[in-house]
């Protein structure tokens, strides 16, 4: 589901006059953001060194 919501804005994006190589470089170095974001939401994950 949210691969799709993701899939959604990136065609916004590039569909709003965005360039494709600026909109796709940002979202590709967000996504390790939001997944590390997602996991302590949902998963209660606490981040640590090691």
């Amino acid at each position: 589901m949210l691969n799709g919501l993701g899939v959604l804005a990136s065609f916004a994006a590039y569909s709003a006059e965005g360039k494709a190589s600026k909109v796709t470089i940002i979202a590709g170095a967000l996504q390790p953001v939001f997944t590390i974001v997602l996991t302590i939401i949902f998963l209660h994950e606490s981040l640590s060194l090691f």
